[in-house]
């Protein structure tokens, strides 16, 4: 199993949700992500079980069946710099 990596372009010290694809996590705003996307929004106002892996008191939200690169691609068209 690769060792996991904080994304260096999406990684925000004020972000408080993380999501992980594949090796890479991705530390966003729930807020700021889930105003483009209503998939998001919604998953977001459910309750998070107990046992749910935490870093840095961020939950960590586990995204199978994508790649990083696509996610960074996709997080660029949200979060342009």
């Amino acid at each position: 199993e690769a060792p996991l990596i904080r994304s260096a372009e999406y990684w925000f010290d004020d972000g408080n949700i993380i999501l992980q694809v594949e090796s890479t996590q991705f530390r966003l705003a729930k807020s700021t992500f889930s105003m483009h996307l209503s998939v998001f929004r919604d998953m977001f106002t459910l309750p998070l079980p107990a046992n749910e892996p935490t870093i840095e008191n961020c939950p960590v939200v586990v995204l199978p069946g994508d790649t990083a690169e696509d996610w960074t691609l996709f997080l660029g068209a949200i979060f342009p710099k």
